[in-house]
């Protein structure tokens, strides 16, 4: 498998002169994936390659701002094990918290980075003898620190009985990603802004580096032009001879992701761009497919964008 960055300007990445091998220092990631090759995936890889493209762009096109943008993948998003995160947190103390598997495949506790107090203050998750504190006693100190948020010893504000705000909802915080107004007391700490601020891993090192890192939306892949450009050389890999030789397969792959024009990374990213403005002006699925289609080699919806879906509605 191969991972790569691509650019409507530039193309793929790459280097804009070769090295001293004659060879062009490229931002591409081969990897043999399966339990029996070079396993799978990890964040690391991403990691390295991620470097590569940032000292690219740092070497060879520092004269512009770039954004590395990726798909909204778990391993893309995941957090550092020590990341801020009220997922996990338990509702008193506890010493065998924030348990996390290494490379060996043994778990072990990760001390949690501290939080930060609305006075820009730290939080220390733990007491002195390095037990966790525990939900309750997070929030009790951020009151005292003047945030406003519930007693944790309260009744629920939707209760008609003495019921306390519960712990979390459902066995696997089902609330979470929601907006609903019956809350417990684990997003009560998950919607606070040193808690929303907390950024993956990917985006910390790109940081350090001084590079902004965007996710696609989940289940968007037409946002994403890279799409299509593996899709058209995918199409010519599959022209290649038949082989059953290792070299033969990496050697047609790589020259099937060359022979991607770069007119074609241009006329698919305009498609993206589209799509993007459809949604951006609330247009559904269905009217931005329509709408991409109508205003072909359009980068934005024209004007008379909503005459013409009145019309196209009215005679349907």
């Amino acid at each position: 498998m191969v991972g790569d960055f691509v650019s409507d300007v530039y193309g793929w990445m790459r280097s804009k002169k070769p090295g001293a091998n004659g060879e062009y220092k490229r931002a591409w990631n081969l990897f043999k994936a399966g339990k029996t090759r070079e396993g799978y995936q990890k964040i690391e890889n991403i990691l390295d390659q991620a470097t590569v493209a940032m000292d690219i762009l740092e070497e060879d096109y520092s004269d512009k701002k770039h954004v590395l943008a990726y798909d909204n993948a778990t391993i893309h998003t995941a957090c550092a094990p020590d990341a801020l995160s009220a997922v996990s947190m338990t509702l008193k103390p506890s010493n065998n918290f924030n348990k996390v598997k290494g490379s060996d495949d043994i778990a072990c506790c990760v001390r949690m980075r501290d939080e930060t107090f609305k006075d820009r203050t730290p939080q220390c998750l733990y007491y002195s003898d390095g037990s966790f504190k525990g939900i309750k006693v997070l929030i009790a100190e951020r009151r005292a620190k003047g945030h406003d948020l519930p007693d944790p010893d309260a009744p629920a504000p939707d209760s008609s009985s003495a019921k306390k705000i519960k712990a979390q909802c459902g066995n696997n915080f089902k609330c979470r990603h929601t907006t609903s107004t019956q809350f417990c007391l684990k997003k009560v700490l998950y919607m606070e802004p040193d808690f929303q601020a907390q950024k993956s891993i990917l985006e910390e090192h790109c940081d350090r580096q001084g590079f902004e890192v965007i996710f696609f939306p989940k289940y968007h892949p037409e946002l994403n032009f890279i799409e299509q450009c593996w899709g058209y050389a995918k199409r010519i890999y599959r022209m290649c001879p038949p082989s059953s030789k290792e070299e033969d397969l990496t050697r047609n792959m790589l020259e099937a992701l060359d022979a991607v024009p770069l007119a074609s990374m241009r006329r698919f990213a305009t498609r993206s761009s589209r799509f993007a403005d459809a949604y951006f002006r609330g247009l559904d699925g269905v009217d931005a497919a329509w709408a991409n289609k109508k205003y072909r080699g359009h980068s934005t919806l024209p004007l008379s964008y909503l005459d013409d879906l009145r019309q196209r509605k009215t005679r349907r």
